[in-house]
C-alpha cells in the first residue's frame, strides 16, 4: 500500500502575547517512503486550514505542509484534521489552538457625526476598553470604501483594564445618510465588538461672487492681483480644492493675513488663516518654493508634473491647494499672477469641492499675458535688516542701500517712481502707524512729504531715463526714528507699459529700528554639578550691538542663595573696538543646594538684559557622578579613621595620608614608652617588696617606686593629650598642610601601593600562620564585605592577642560597634 509519514501527529499552537497578526501558522513535513507515487488530500476543518490541501509526492521525497489557525466565533479551536491517501491508510493529525477568553467593548455605543458637507473631513474618537482579565488584540473589520470613513489604528494590543483610543475619519465622497452604519471589531478570543454611526452628509451651497479673472499683460518680474472671493452659505464646514498644477504662475493668497506689504514679490506662504478662522494651506508634498506657517482654513498647494512647462524649466510644479470654509463665513483672498516666462494663459480656474471634480459650478475663466520686461531690477526687496537706533535724536544717523534699474530692451526707457504709504510697527506696539509719503509721481517735489520729521525711507532718484543696455542706480536712504519694523513700496511706471493704471514693477523697502543693546551667547547658563566645597564655573558671550562704550554692571537676583563670583577676562568695557567679551561665573556651596535665578546686566539708561543662571551642589555620589567621571585624575575619595569618606583633591589626599600616618606614628611611640614605663614599674615594684621582706628597706628604692608610677601616669596623660591634637588638626585640616621632617613621604606611598602579587602572597601567608577565618584569595576584597568585615576583626585580634576593645560584636552576624559592617 502507498504510506506517507508525517513528523508530527500532534500540533500544539498559541499566539505570542503582543502578535498582532489575525493568523498563526506552524508547519509538518510529509514524506514518501515509498518506491511509488503518493497523492493526498488534507480534509481542513474548523478554524484550521491546510495548505496545500491536495498533491502528490514522488517516490523518497517529501512536502511542507502549512497548518493555519484562524481563531474566530463559534468554531472549535481543537480539531483531528484528516488525511486521505489515495491507494494508501487516512491519517489524522490532531490540531489545538491554545487562547485564552478575553472580552472587550466600545465605550461610545453611538457617535454622532451631525451635518457634514461632502469633501469635508471630520474626525472623532472612540475608545476600546480591555474588561476581562488577559490581554487581547482586536482588529478593525474593513467598511466599504464608498462611506470615505478610515479608523486609525486597524489593530492593537490592550492589557486588562487598559483602553486605547481609535480616531475615526469620516470624508463623505457624495450626499448619504450614515445612520444603518456599523464598525466593527474582532476580538481574539472573545466576541465582535461595534458601534453606530448617526449623521448625514450634504452639498454645501458655495459660491464665487467674481465671473471672470483677467489679468492682462503682466512683465515678468512683477505681479497682478485680482480678488477672489468664496461664500460660504450653509451652517457646516466646507472644504474646496483649487487645481492649478498646469499653472505655477498663479498663486492664491488670502488677503489680511499678513499685510501685503510685508510679502516680498518672491514669497507666497503656503499656510494661511483669516481673522475668522478661513485657511489656505498647500497639500503635503507642495512646491518648497512657498513654505509658511499653517493655521485653521486653509488653501493647500500639492505636487503635480507639469508637462507643458517640463521641457523649458526642466522641473514639475505641484500647485493645488485645499481650502477651508467656516460656516456662514466669507473668505476673501487674492489670485496672484507672477509670470516667469513669456506666455499667454486662458483656462477655466479648477475650484470645485474636494470628491466632487466634476461639479463645474465654481469653475471661472482666466486671462492673462506674461511679457518680457523692459527694464531689470537688480534687488526686488531693499532689506536694511536690523539697524541701530540711538536713544539721543542728535546721535542717530542713516543707512544707504542701492538697487540697478537696467534697461534690457532695444529702445529708450523713461521711468518714475512712486512712493507709496509706510507702515510702522512699533515693537510692543499693537496696530501699524501708517505715513503717507507722496501723492503724485509725475514730478520730483512729490518726494516731499507734510511730516518729514516721521519719514523713515528716501528714495532718489524718482525719474530717470535709461538708454539700451545701461543702468541707473536707485539710492534708498533708511532713517528709523525708533525701536520697530518699517517696510515702504515703491512702484514703478515706464513709457509704454500696457496698462499704465497699475505698475509696471514694485520694489519692496524694509528694516528694523532697535535701541543700542547687548545680546549673550545662551539664553541660560548651566553651572555644572558639583561636590560640597568645589567652585562650579561656566561661561558665555556678550555681543555689543550699537554702543559706543559700555562698561559691564550686573545685579544678581535677589533669590539666588549663593554668592556668584563673575569676572570678564577680556576686560569688562564693550564699544566700537570690542565687539565681543567673555563673562565667566563661578559659584560655591558648602550645603547641599539647588537654584536658579537670573542676572541683569544694564547700561547708563537702566536698560535691562538678563540672563538667566543655575546650579547645584551635593554630596551625593549618584548626583556628582559626570564630575567624578570627569575629574578622576585630579580628585578621589579618601576615609580615615572615625571620619567620614571625603572627596578631595589628590594632593590634599597625600597630605592627609602623610598626616595620619605621622598620627599613627606619635600613638606607636607613646604606647611604647607607656608599655616601657609598665615594666620599669613593676620591676620596681618587685624590688621593694623584696626590700621589705628581707626588712632593710631602702629610702632610695622607694622613691624609685614613686617615681616610676609617676612617670607612667605622665606618659599615659601625653598619649591622651597627643592623641587628641593630632585627631583635631586631621578633622579639621586647611588647604597647607605643613608635612612632618620625620615622616618619609615617598616610603609611606610605596607602602601604601601593593601589586597583585604582592596582595595574593601576603594574603596566603595570613590564611597559613594567623587566620582563624581564612580570607578568600581569589574573592579580595569582596570576601572582606560579604563577612562584614569578620575576617579582619579577626585577623587583627590574633596578631595583637587582644580583643578590640572599641568593636564589638552586635547581635546582627558580620556588623559590628554602631552596627554599620
Amino acid at each position: 500500500p502507498i504510506e506517507l509519514i508525517m513528523n508530527k501527529k500532534n500540533l500544539i499552537m498559541e499566539f505570542p502575547i503582543e502578535m498582532l497578526q489575525q493568523t498563526l501558522t506552524q508547519e509538518i513535513v510529509l514524506s514518501n517512503p515509498g518506491n511509488a507515487p503518493a497523492e493526498f488530500l488534507w480534509g481542513s476543518a474548523g478554524a484550521f486550514m491546510c495548505n496545500p490541501e491536495k498533491g502528490s509526492i514522488g517516490p523518497g521525497k517529501s512536502t511542507v505542509i502549512s497548518i493555519t489557525w484562524s481563531p474566530n466565533a463559534g468554531k472549535r479551536n481543537e480539531e483531528e484534521l484528516g488525511l486521505h491517501i489515495t491507494g494508501g491508510i487516512d491519517q489524522t493529525l490532531k490540531v489545538v489552538g491554545i487562547l485564552n477568553e478575553t472580552k472587550a467593548e466600545f465605550i461610545e455605543k453611538k457617535v454622532n457625526l451631525g451635518t457634514m458637507a461632502v469633501g469635508t473631513e471630520k474626525k472623532v474618537t472612540v475608545q476600546v476598553k480591555n474588561v476581562g482579565s488577559y490581554p487581547l488584540v482586536f482588529f478593525v473589520n474593513p467598511l466599504p470604501e464608498q462611506l470615505g470613513v478610515v479608523i486609525s489604528p486597524e489593530q492593537d494590543f490592550i492589557p486588562p483594564g487598559e483602553t486605547i483610543p481609535l480616531d475615526v475619519y469620516i470624508t463623505p465622497k457624495f450626499p448619504m445618510n450614515y445612520d444603518s452604519t456599523v464598525v466593527s471589531a474582532k476580538v481574539r478570543g472573545g466576541k465582535l465588538i461595534s458601534f453606530k454611526l448617526a449623521g448625514t452628509s450634504v452639498i454645501p451651497l458655495l459660491q464665487v461672487q467674481e465671473s471672470s479673472f483677467p489679468f492682462g499683460s503682466v512683465a515678468i518680474g512683477s505681479e497682478m492681483r485680482l480678488p477672489l472671493t468664496i461664500l460660504n452659505k450653509t451652517s457646516i464646514l466646507s472644504t474646496l480644492l483649487l487645481d492649478l498644477t498646469n499653472y505655477p504662475d498663479f498663486k492664491p493668497f488670502i488677503r489680511g493675513v499678513v499685510d501685503e506689504i510685508e510679502i516680498s514679490t518672491q514669497d507666497i506662504p503656503n499656510e494661511q488663516e483669516d481673522s475668522h478662522g478661513n485657511q489656505v494651506r498647500i497639500l503635503s508634498g507642495g512646491s518648497p518654493m512657498t513654505p509658511f506657517p499653517s493655521s485653521g482654513a486653509s488653501i493647500v498647494s500639492g505636487v503635480a508634473e507639469d508637462q507643458s512647462l517640463k521641457k523649458s524649466r526642466k522641473r514639475s510644479h505641484k500647485n493645488i491647494w485645499k481650502i477651508t470654509l467656516l460656516p456662514n463665513s466669507t473668505l476673501v483672498t487674492d489670485l496672484i499672477f507672477r509670470p516667469t516666462t513669456p506666455k499667454q494663459y486662458n483656462f477655466r480656474l479648477q475650484l470645485y469641492l474636494q470628491g466632487i471634480q466634476e461639479n463645474r459650478s465654481l469653475n471661472r475663466d482666466v486671462t492673462a499675458v506674461g511679457l518680457t520686461s523692459l527694464i531689470d531690477v537688480s534687488d526686488m526687496v531693499v532689506d536694511f535688516g536690523d539697524r541701530v537706533v540711538s536713544r539721543d535724536p542728535l546721535s542717530r544717523i542713516s543707512y544707504f542701500l542701492e538697487t540697478t534699474l537696467k534697461n534690457v530692451s532695444r529702445v529708450g526707457v523713461s521711468y518714475s517712481i512712486k512712493e507709496l504709504e509706510e507702515v510702522t510697527k512699533e515693537f510692543g506696539g499693537s496696530a501699524p502707524d501708517r505715513t503717507l509719503t507722496t501723492n503724485n509721481p509725475n514730478t520730483a517735489s512729490d518726494s516731499l512729504i507734510s511730516d518729514i520729521g516721521k519719514q523713515i525711507f528716501f528714495v532718489s532718484p524718482l525719474k530717470g531715463d535709461l538708454a539700451p543696455g545701461t543702468s541707473a542706480p536707485i539710492r534708498v536712504t533708511f532713517q528709523p526714528q525708533s525701536s520697530g519694523d518699517y517696510t515702504k513700496k515703491l512702484e514703478i511706471y515706464v513709457t509704454g507699459q500696457p496698462d499704465p493704471s497699475r505698475p509696471y514693477m514694485t520694489i519692496l523697502c524694509q528694516g528694523s529700528g532697535v535701541f543700542p543693546r547687548i545680546t549673550f551667547s545662551k539664553q541660560h547658563l548651566q553651572l555644572p554639578t558639583v561636590p560640597l566645597g568645589i567652585t562650579s564655573r561656566n561661561w558665555f558671550t556678550v555681543t555689543n550691538n550699537g554702543y559706543n562704550s559700555l562698561r559691564m554692571n550686573y545685579k544678581v537676583s535677589p533669590n539666588v542663595p549663593v554668592p556668584l563670583e563673575v569676572s570678564y577676562p577680556d576686560g569688562d568695557e564693550i564699544g566700537i573696538m570690542v565687539e565681543k567679551i567673555r563673562v565667566f561665573v563661578g559659584a560655591k556651596s558648602e550645603s547641599p543646594i539647588s537654584w536658579m535665578g537670573k542676572i541683569e546686566f544694564y547700561d547708563q539708561d537702566g536698560e535691562r538684559f538678563c540672563i538667566s543662571i543655575s546650579g547645584c551642589a551635593d554630596g551625593c555620589l549618584l548626583t556628582n557622578y559626570p564630575f567624578v567621571r570627569d575629574y578622576i585624575s585630579d580628585y578621589g575619595f579618601i576615609g580615615l579613621d572615625e571620619q567620614p569618606v571625603k572627596f578631595l583633591k589628590k594632593t590634599e589626599i597625600a597630605e592627609l595620608r602623610i598626616l595620619e600616618s605621622k598620627r599613627k606614628e606619635e600613638l606607636r611611640k607613646l604606647r611604647s614608652l607607656e608599655r616601657l614605663k609598665a615594666v620599669e614599674s613593676k620591676s620596681s615594684g618587685d624590688l621593694a617588696v623584696a626590700a621589705k621582706n628581707s626588712k632593710s628597706p631602702r629610702k632610695g628604692d622607694t622613691s624609685s617606686v614613686v617615681t616610676a608610677g609617676e612617670r607612667g601616669t605622665k606618659a599615659k596623660s601625653k598619649l591622651r593629650e597627643s592623641s587628641h591634637s593630632v585627631d583635631t588638626s586631621v578633622g579639621t585640616h586647611s588647604e597647607s598642610i605643613h608635612h612632618m621632617e620625620t615622616v618619609d613621604f615617598d616610603k609611606i606611598t610605596d607602602r601604601l601601593h601593593l601589586d597583585d602579587t604582592e596582595v595574593r602572597f601576603l594574603l596566603k601567608w595570613l590564611n597559613k600562620n594567623i587566620c582563624r577565618k581564612p580570607f578568600d584569595v581569589e574573592r579580595f576584597p569582596e570576601c572582606v564585605l560579604e563577612s562584614g568585615g569578620d575576617v579582619v576583626v579577626d585577623c587583627i585580634e590574633l596578631m595583637c592577642g587582644k580583643k578590640i576593645q572599641f568593636v564589638k560584636p552586635n547581635d546582627t552576624p558580620g556588623t559590628y560597634g554602631d552596627g554599620n559592617s
